[in-house]
């Protein structure tokens, strides 16, 4: 039960994310994964000038239960 509370917050943010990031697509966007991934959990944190962005979990392009995995991948904004 827990685990389901934080995964809709989880969902939440990310969405909250998604539009915000919407928005300022025409200023800056992140760049793509290195790999596909699918039902991944996504948070974001600005701290000063620096935004971060955290995307782990998932599942890969094959979406069968094998194609689970625990990568995580981080975007700074100050190392693009």
């Amino acid at each position: 039960m827990l685990l389901n509370t934080a995964l809709r917050y989880v969902r939440v943010i990310a969405c909250a994310y998604l539009a915000a990031s919407t928005a300022m697509a025409a200023e800056e966007s992140p760049p793509p994964l290195p790999e596909a991934v699918s039902n991944n959990a996504v948070a974001s944190l600005q701290r000063g000038d620096i935004s971060y962005i955290a995307s782990f979990s998932g599942i890969a392009s094959g979406l069968s239960h094998s194609e689970i995995h625990a990568q995580t991948f981080i975007f700074r904004s100050d190392r693009t």
